[in-house]
């Protein structure tokens, strides 16, 4: 019983002395057929840590204003930007079918899902400098 509970004690301060990932600031334009795409979710999706289904951490997440423009945040935390790595990147204008509440939903999903539940696009966040990331899709 000693042993077990002196191995549960180090695992417990081996799991806090890990760094969370680095962050950088991310921010940029979407515009759909040329025209800036406004009141769309832009969501970056960290890929799995190698040899592993584990995220490398939280997804970041942004709404464009009228302009198209948009910075992350990462969710469920108060930090700007996405954390260093590859991402999977999705596109929207409306909410997911786990976010639905009621009536939040309104019209149709204007952007293809070529850019969201299929989403094709990627985006790798490097070390460093704040980074831009412009998207101009097509709606054919």
């Amino acid at each position: 019983m000693r042993n077990s509970a002196i191995a549960l004690c180090i695992a417990l301060i081996a799991s806090g002395c890990k760094s969370d990932p680095a962050v950088v600031p991310v921010s940029g334009v979407v515009k759909l057929d040329g025209k800036p795409l406004a009141k769309a979710t832009v969501e970056f999706q960290p890929a799995p840590l190698p040899n592993s289904i584990e995220a490398a951490g939280p997804s970041s997440f942004g709404t464009t204003d009228d302009s198209g423009a948009y910075s992350l945040m990462l969710i469920g935390r108060d930090v700007p930007g996405a954390i260093v790595g590859e991402h999977k990147v999705i596109i929207r204008t409306t909410l997911a079918p786990a976010q639905q509440r009621g009536d939040s939903v309104v019209g149709r999903e204007r952007v293809p899902a070529k850019y969201n539940s299929a989403s094709e696009l990627t985006f790798s966040v490097k070390a460093g400098a704040p980074m831009t990331a412009n998207w101009d899709l097509k709606s054919q």
